[in-house]
């Protein structure tokens, strides 16, 4: 049973300031329209919401009090790494995953604070790094500056719009972050089908690296509105 389980769990955070960390239980029989709005379609399911949206991957790890506060730790941590120098960006920065990088003169104002409810959201998806201070105080100049950086590519796309505007920024970067053709592995493929979307598959041979890159480029041609 995982009722006992949640329950002890919350206990673990109940000292932190009200509203830091909100635990609910649903009954999925009396609020039929709430579950299947979240599309909940066995039970028990733990779903995650980050600044009041509801995050895509739901936790599917060891179902212990344990397992599961540390889970829940976890996402108190900060998606952003801080940087304090170019030497350290470098360092940190994985040019194999998909990169956000920002700079800001001091770590604080609504452009950041639009950044951090963004990084909350996307942080599977996508590693965030912002450089503030006077190792950057080129890149801050004009003001504060995002940029996307895909895996192992050699450039940035530069973010153009306000990063004032939450809406504007997270659509920017959900469309960098969460790419149109996804790989469908053991450990996601519960979670791809749950979103209840048509799925429209590649089978290929491990070293057909052709035939991948054709498929994904017919799909961003043809249909690049169906994520």
């Amino acid at each position: 049973m995982l009722k006992p389980i949640f329950a002890q769990a919350s206990e673990k955070f109940q000292n932190l300031p009200q509203g830091k960390v909100v635990w609910g239980a649903v009954d999925a029989d009396r609020q039929a329209d709430l579950a299947t709005r979240f599309q909940v379609n066995k039970y028990p399911t733990l779903k995650l919401f980050r600044n009041g949206e509801i995050v895509r991957k739901e936790y599917r790890s060891q179902r212990s009090v344990e397992a599961l506060s540390a889970f829940v730790q976890k996402q108190l941590d900060s998606s952003i790494v801080e940087i304090q120098s170019p030497e350290e960006l470098s360092q940190k920065l994985n040019a194999e995953k998909r990169n956000v990088i920002a700079y800001f003169a001091q770590p604080s104002g609504p452009e950041y604070d639009s950044l951090k409810k963004v990084a909350s959201i996307l942080r599977e998806d996508c590693s965030f790094y912002v450089g503030n201070g006077p190792a950057f105080a080129a890149q801050t100049a004009q003001g504060p500056s995002l940029s996307y950086k895909g895996p192992n590519a050699q450039e940035g796309l530069a973010f153009t719009g306000s990063m004032q505007d939450f809406n504007l920024l997270k659509q920017w970067l959900t469309d960098k972050c969460i790419p149109l053709v996804r790989e469908i592995t053991f450990e996601n493929a519960e979670e791809l089908t749950e979103e209840g979307i048509p799925f429209l598959i590649l089978f290929r041979h491990p070293d057909d690296k052709e035939s991948e890159k054709v498929f994904t480029e017919a799909v961003i041609r043809e249909i690049p509105d169906q994520k």
